[in-house]
């Protein structure tokens, strides 16, 4: 039996981790279609929105085996188109990881028509930046699928880094495109919620939610504040020591309606009641 050492242990490991990087020819993908009727334009070409769809789905192809994660198309940028594309024609399509950061990745995405002989002639070529979805998107996500809800894409004044297409397709949900800076989206909002209103979807209730961590994290000082009034009044304690835990009570939910506690309505109210009560 081999002795297993630190140096062997070590080694082991370092092998596993050369094994899992992966390099950027590794996530290479080409595919191939052939022009069809329904693929044509008005004037007999390849219609240019089928290209970038068929752009699109390789290099969520490539992002998706590079990352080994589910991946989305933030931005396509320097969309080339050289020469157009004709029925009955192959196009071979091919793309490479060319650019990995933090967070995205750049791919490159080559299109060629292939003759006969083989001979390709490029007639596209595109560079498309991916995200990948981490795992609170999925958490959010998965959250949502048996809930009745609306998903707003804010910002939709800058540039989009994750499109309705990309979500529908992990999420069967309503979802508008809005931007608070610019007040657009907001009437499909409002809209939309009066449906969902109407039709049934959502009900009326008179229940409070905290939305806001600062405002829960306020209550539950309160809370805390009071069960310390509580307990110091039921130990006979003098009324000074419950009542700074009283007025910190005071100051927390101050915090959550914006409101601070004067120390003139303060006295007001010690000198007008009771603490014992």
């Amino acid at each position: 039996m081999r002795l297993i050492t630190k140096k062997y242990v070590k080694k082991l490991e370092e092998n596993v981790k050369v094994r899992e990087q992966r390099r950027m020819e590794e996530s290479r993908v080409e595919t191939v279609y052939i022009i069809r009727p329904n693929h044509l334009n008005a004037a007999g070409r390849l219609f240019g929105g089928m290209l970038v769809q068929w752009i699109d789905e390789v290099a969520g192809i490539v992002a998706m085996r590079h990352t080994r994660e589910n991946c989305i198309t933030a931005s396509i940028d320097n969309l080339k188109f050289i020469r157009g594309a004709y029925l009955g024609e192959h196009v071979v399509i091919i793309g490479r990881v060319t650019y990995v950061g933090n967070t995205s990745m750049e791919v490159r995405v080559d299109t060629y028509v292939e003759d006969k002989q083989g001979m390709r002639r490029p007639i596209n070529r595109a560079y498309l930046t991916m995200v990948a979805l981490d795992e609170n998107d999925h958490e959010i996500m998965e959250l949502l699928k048996d809930r009745h809800a609306i998903v707003l894409l804010n910002k939709s004044d800058l540039s989009p880094v994750t499109t309705v297409e990309d979500i529908r397709k992990h999420l069967d949900k309503k979802m508008i495109s809005i931007s608070a800076k610019e007040q657009t989206g907001m009437d499909d909002l409002e809209e939309t919620i009066k449906e969902m209103f109407f039709s049934g979807e959502v009900t009326f209730n008179d229940e409070v939610y905290i939305t806001n961590i600062r405002h829960k994290t306020s209550l539950q000082e309160a809370l805390r504040s009071l069960h310390l009034v509580l307990q110091s009044i039921a130990d006979d304690m003098p009324e000074d020591f419950y009542s700074i835990d009283l007025m910190n009570a005071y100051e927390e939910l101050g915090n959550i309606i914006g409101e601070s506690v004067e120390d003139d309505l303060v006295n007001e109210i010690f000198s007008k009641f009771c603490m014992g009560k």
